[in-house]
C-alpha cells in the first residue's frame, strides 16, 4: 500500500521554486542564475537535517547538529559549475575599454556585423595592424592564401585570374576585405577560388590582417564570433554585387545605406570608422524596467523548432576543408622549391590523390608560363634552369603523393618539360600573359574534393 509522507519543509519548497525557475526561463544566464538558487537552498536543506512537517526549518527528528554530508557534496560540487559559468556570462556582458586604436577598427565591426567589444576583443588580437606606402606590394603573386585583409584607410588595387584569364585591375576602398578566398573557412561557400590574385598599395594604407592559421582559428573557436565573421563576409560579397552596378567615380554606401564622404574615393576612411556611435546604436540602460522586460522575453519554457539543428551547409564544410587542404599543399610545394628538400606527407587519402595530382600538375604549369614569361629571350639557360627545377618539384610531389602515380603523369611531366624548354625565344615573346600567381592548385572541383 502506498503511503504519502510528510511535506518537506521551507527550504525543500524553496529548492524546489529555483529549480522550476529553470525550467521556465530560456535565457542561458537565467538558467544558470535559477540552478545555483536550486542547490543554495539544497545546501540549506542539508545543513538543518532536512526538516519535514511539522518542521519548517530545522528537523527535529534527528539528533541536534545531524547533517547530511553527502548532499552537501554533490550540491556544492554541481554548483560550482554554475557559478563559473554565471561568472563567464556576466564576463561576456560587460563593456570593455578599447584603445583608441581599436575603438574605430569595433565600430566598424559592429555596425557590419554587430560584433560585440568581447568578440570583437578575441578577433583584433589575433591580427596586427600594417602599413604600406603607395606602390608597395600588399599580395605578391606567391603570398595569397596567407593573410585575410581588412583595408582602414586608403586605397588597394587588386587583379585576380580565373580559368587563366586575368580579369581587370579593381580598386578597393576603406572598409574592404580582400583576399576573400580565406572567408570559406567560415563554414559558407562564397567561391572566389581564384587561380591567382595579387594587390598593390595605391595610396599610403592602412590595413589590419589575420594570417591563415588565426582566422581557421576563430572558425573553429566560440560559435558566436565565427557567426559574427559570417555577417561581415555577407555584407562584403553584398558589397562586391552592388559595386558591379557602380562607375569607378560613383560614391559606396556606409552600413546605415548613406553614400560615403566623397574623401573615400581618394583613400578617406568610412564613416563606419570615425563616426561615434550614435544614439540608437548604443545599449540601453540596465533600468528596473529593463529587468523586468528582460525576465518577460526570456519566460519561455519551450524551445523553438530547430533550435539543435546545424546552421552549416555541407558545402561550406567541403569549402573550408578544401581550403586548408590546399594552403598545406601549396606550403609545402613552395618550401620543397625553396629548400630543395622532400617535405611530402600525404595529407590525402583515397580518390581525392587523383585530384590533388591533377591539382599540382595545373600549379606546375602555371608555374612553367610564368617562367616563361619572366625570363627574357637573351638568358634561355635560365629559362631551362628554373623549368628543370620546377619539373623536378612536380615528380617529387607526385611520387610522394600516391604510391602509385597516374599513368600519365610523367609524360605531363615530360611534356611539359619539353614545351618549355625547346620553345624558341620567339614564341617566349609571345606567350600568354604572365599569371597572377603560381596557385593555380585551388581548381580542384567540388566533386572530387574530399569532406
Amino acid at each position: 500500500m502506498l503511503r504519502i509522507g510528510p511535506v518537506s519543509g521551507a527550504w525543500g519548497h524553496l529548492a524546489n521554486f529555483w529549480f522550476f525557475l529553470a525550467a521556465i526561463f530560456s535565457d542561458i544566464l537565467l538558467i544558470r542564475i535559477c540552478l545555483v538558487g536550486g542547490f543554495l537552498f539544497l545546501i540549506i536543506n542539508a545543513f538543518t537535517g532536512l526538516p519535514l512537517e511539522p518542521d519548517v526549518f530545522i528537523s527535529t527528528s534527528w539528533p541536534d547538529g545531524t547533517i547530511f554530508l553527502d548532499l552537501i557534496i554533490w550540491s556544492v560540487v554541481t554548483g560550482s559549475f554554475h557559478v563559473i559559468a554565471i561568472w563567464i556570462h556576466l564576463c561576456d556582458e560587460r563593456q570593455l575599454k578599447l584603445d583608441d586604436n581599436e575603438e574605430p577598427i569595433w565600430r566598424y565591426f559592429y555596425r557590419r556585423a554587430g560584433m560585440p567589444r568581447t568578440e570583437f576583443r578575441m578577433a583584433f588580437e589575433k591580427g596586427d595592424f600594417v602599413r604600406y606606402k603607395a606602390g608597395d606590394i600588399i599580395v605578391a603573386e606567391n603570398d595569397s592564401l596567407h593573410h585575410l585583409h581588412l583595408l582602414v584607410d586608403g586605397l588597394v588595387e587588386f587583379q585576380s585570374a580565373y580559368n587563366d584569364r586575368e580579369g581587370d585591375a579593381r580598386t578597393l576602398h576603406s572598409g574592404d576585405l580582400f583576399d576573400l578566398e580565406i572567408a570559406n573557412l567560415f563554414g559558407v561557400r562564397i567561391g572566389f577560388e581564384s587561380d591567382g590574385f595579387r594587390a598593390r598599395a595605391v595610396t599610403n594604407c592602412l590595413l589590419v590582417r589575420w594570417p591563415f592559421e588565426a582566422v581557421q582559428s576563430m572558425a573553429a573557436g566560440p560559435p558566436a564570433l565565427a557567426s559574427y565573421w559570417r555577417s561581415l563576409v555577407l555584407y562584403q560579397v553584398a558589397a562586391e554585387l552592388n559595386r558591379t552596378h557602380l562607375d569607378a567615380s560613383d560614391l559606396p554606401s556606409d552600413s546605415h545605406g548613406h553614400l560615403e564622404d566623397p574623401d573615400i574615393l581618394s583613400g578617406g576612411r568610412s564613416r563606419d570608422f570615425t563616426e561615434p556611435l550614435k544614439d540608437h546604436e548604443l545599449p540601453p540602460p540596465t533600468t528596473f524596467k529593463s529587468i523586468l522586460q528582460w525576465l518577460w522575453r526570456s519566460a519561455s519554457p519551450f524551445p523553438p523548432p530547430g533550435l539543435r539543428h546545424n546552421t552549416l551547409p555541407t558545402s561550406g564544410q567541403m569549402a573550408s576543408q578544401r581550403l586548408v587542404e590546399m594552403r598545406t599543399r601549396l606550403a609545402e610545394l613552395d618550401k620543397m622549391h625553396a629548400s630543395n628538400e622532400q617535405p611530402f606527407t600525404s595529407v590525402w587519402t583515397g580518390g581525392a590523390r587523383e585530384s590533388q595530382n591533377a591539382a599540382l600538375m595545373r600549379r606546375v604549369t602555371s608555374r612553367l608560363k610564368r617562367a616563361q614569361s619572366k625570363n627574357k629571350p637573351e638568358h634561355p639557360d635560365n629559362d631551362a634552369k628554373e623549368t628543370g627545377q620546377i619539373v623536378h618539384d612536380l615528380a617529387l610531389a607526385l611520387s610522394r603523393n600516391s604510391e602509385t602515380p597516374p599513368a600519365d603523369a610523367n609524360e605531363t611531366v615530360q611534356e611539359t618539360s619539353l614545351s618549355a624548354s625547346e620553345q624558341p625565344a620567339s614564341t617566349n615573346q609571345k606567350s600568354v600573359k604572365r599569371k597572377v600567381s603560381v596557385k593555380s592548385t585551388r581548381r580542384v572541383s567540388t566533386q572530387s574534393a574530399i569532406l
